[in-house]
C-alpha cells in the first residue's frame, strides 16, 4: 500500500514537471484522502434539498443523473442517494396513489364486470403500493378491507402459485 502511494506521488510529480506546484499536489491527495467526509456532506446536502425543496429537483436532474452515473465503490452513498432521489421524484404523491387505488378497490367491490381483473392488475403492477396498501387494512367499507388483504398476500406471495386464500375476522 505505502509503495503503491509512493509510486502515484512520484508521477504525480513528474507531470507536474521540474517547475511544478508541490501545494497544488498536496492538495489533490489531501482532497482524495477526505472523498468519505465529501460524501457525507454530498449525501446530508441532497437530503436537505429534497425535503426542504422538493419542487427544485426537476431542475436538478441532470446532475442527480450524472451523480447516479458514478462507478467508483468510493462514490456509491452518493450514488445511490441520488438515485433514491431521481426515484422518489418519478413517483406521484401519496395522496394521488391513495384516491386512484381506493377508486380501483371500490370498482372491484361493487362488483362491476372488471372487477376480478382490478384486482389481478394490482397484485401484478409493477409501481410499489406497500406504503399504501396498508392503509386500506382499516377501511372503513369490510370488502375493501378484505380486498386490500387480498392483494397484499398475493402480491407477497406471487412467486408462489396460491390456490386458495380465506378471510378470517377475529374478535377485537
Amino acid at each position: 500500500q505505502v509503495g503503491q502511494y509512493d509510486k502515484v506521488v512520484s508521477q504525480m510529480r513528474l507531470q507536474a514537471g521540474p517547475k511544478g506546484d508541490m501545494s497544488t499536489i498536496v492538495d489533490i491527495i489531501f482532497a482524495h484522502k477526505q472523498y468519505r467526509k465529501r460524501n457525507f456532506v454530498m449525501t446530508c446536502l441532497l437530503e436537505e434539498v429534497f425535503n426542504q425543496e422538493p419542487r427544485l429537483m426537476s431542475e436538478l436532474k441532470p446532475v442527480l443523473t450524472e451523480l447516479t452515473n458514478l462507478v467508483k465503490q468510493e462514490n456509491s452513498t452518493v450514488c445511490l442517494k441520488a438515485r433514491t432521489i431521481l426515484i422518489a421524484c418519478e413517483k406521484p404523491t401519496y395522496d394521488i396513489r391513495y384516491n386512484h387505488m381506493e377508486k380501483m378497490f371500490l370498482d372491484t367491490t361493487n362488483k362491476t364486470e372488471d372487477s376480478a381483473m382490478n384486482l389481478q392488475k394490482m397484485i401484478t403492477d409493477e409501481s410499489a403500493i406497500f406504503d399504501i396498501l396498508g392503509d386500506f387494512f382499516y377501511h372503513v367499507d369490510e370488502a375493501v378491507r378484505q380486498a386490500a388483504l387480498e392483494v397484499y398476500v398475493r402480491r407477497a406471495f406471487i412467486s408462489y402459485d396460491l390456490t386458495c386464500l380465506q378471510h378470517q375476522r377475529l374478535p377485537l
